[in-house]
C-alpha cells in the first residue's frame, strides 16, 4: 500500500551521516524511505466505505459531527438556530469537531445525502416540530440508523458519542 525504498548508504556517505555503536566506533548509517501512497488512500476508502459513499471512522474524519437545522420560516429558523448553537457549543466543549450546515439554498434531504456521501460518523437534525417536543434526531453514519434524544440530554450526547467512536 505504501512505498518503502532501501537506500543503503547513498546518501549518508556524502552527507556523513554517522553513528556511533556499543563500542563508540562510528559507521554510516544505512537508510529507508518510507510514504504513503494513492494506494493506502484508495484502500482506505475501500474499507471505510459502502454503497453511499464514505464511513469514516470518528478519528480521521475531518467533522465528527455536522448538525443540520430544518426550518421553513424566519421565526421557526431563529428558534431552531437558537438551539443549534446551543448544541454546538456543549460539543465542541467535549472537543467533539461539529459542523452547522447552514446552506439556505439546498433542502434537508439534500444535506442528509450530502454529509452520507462525505463519510460524517454522526448527524444531528434538529427542526420546529424537534424543538416542541424538546427532541433531536441523531443518525449514524455507519449503519444509517436513526434515533431520537431528549433535548435535555446534551450532556449525555459527549457519552454516546464515546459509546460511538468505540464502535466505529
Amino acid at each position: 500500500m505504501g512505498t518503502s525504498h532501501f537506500l543503503a548508504q547513498n546518501f549518508s556517505k556524502p552527507f556523513e551521516v554517522k553513528f556511533a555503536d556499543k563500542d563508540n566506533v562510528e559507521h554510516f548509517a544505512w537508510q529507508t524511505s518510507w510514504g504513503v501512497s494513492w494506494r493506502l488512500i484508495g484502500a482506505m476508502i475501500m474499507a471505510h466505505g459502502d454503497d453511499k459513499g464514505l464511513v469514516l471512522p470518528p478519528k480521521v474524519a475531518p467533522m465528527q459531527v455536522v448538525i443540520v437545522p430544518i426550518y421553513k420560516n424566519d421565526n421557526d429558523k431563529e428558534n431552531v438556530i437558537t438551539k443549534v448553537n446551543e448544541i454546538a457549543n456543549i460539543l465542541e466543549l467535549k472537543n467533539i469537531r461539529i459542523h452547522i450546515d447552514s446552506r439556505e439554498e439546498l433542502t434537508p434531504g439534500y444535506k442528509f445525502n450530502d454529509w452520507e456521501l462525505k463519510g460524517v460518523p454522526l448527524r444531528i437534525e434538529i427542526g420546529p416540530k424537534d424543538i416542541e417536543n424538546q427532541s433531536m434526531v441523531l443518525a449514524k453514519r455507519y449503519n444509517l440508523e436513526k434515533m431520537k434524544m431528549g433535548l435535555d440530554e446534551v450532556e449525555k450526547l459527549s457519552q454516546f458519542w464515546m459509546k460511538y467512536k468505540q464502535r466505529c
